[in-house]
Parts: structure tokens; sequence; C-alpha cells
């Protein structure tokens, strides 16, 4: 059995709700678990939220955007994980 790694990610980064719970990954379904996860510095993350990196360090730091702490000062993003926290934001709390 195969499990995304950008749902197992984002299900203990985000609150369970119905979009969550329906986003999961089937068995055979989504990436491959030998597939590269694709991670992002908090430059990139910025970058592609329009964000100051002062304002994406805040944001992950309280939790608002997943994110994995590397050290104190340091912290990594999986693309799979901000696109599934971008379409849940878009979408509003169902």
């Amino acid at each position: 059995m195969r499990a995304c790694v950008s749902c197992a990610f984002s299900a203990a980064r985000v609150p369970m709700n119905a979009t969550a719970s329906a986003a999961r990954c089937l068995p055979g379904k989504g990436r491959d678990m030998t597939e590269p996860m694709k991670l992002l510095t908090i430059q990139d993350v910025a970058e592609l939220l329009h964000y100051s990196v002062k304002t994406v360090y805040k944001k992950a730091a309280r939790g608002e955007i997943p994110s994995v702490p590397i050290s104190p000062r340091k912290r990594l993003f999986s693309l799979d994980a901000i696109q599934y926290w971008l379409v849940n934001r878009q979408m509003g709390k169902l």
C-alpha cells in the first residue's frame, strides 16, 4: 500500500475538516513514496505567496503556514503542503 507524503505531512499540520478528510489520497493514487518531495526555503515561499520573508517566518512559527522546523532559525516547506494550504484557504472553512 502506498501513502501520499503530501497528505501525511498536511494532515499533521492542518486541522481536520471535511475538505482535509476528502483530500486524502487513496492507496495507489497520488505520489509514490520513492518520488522525492519538493522542499522550499523561506525565501521561495515568500516569493510564491508574495509575502515578506519576515511575515513567512512569523506565520510559520505560529503554525499558520505548514512547515518543518530544522533548527530555531531554519524551516523547510513542502511544496505540496503549501499548495494544499492555499487551496484550503481559498475555499474557506467548511
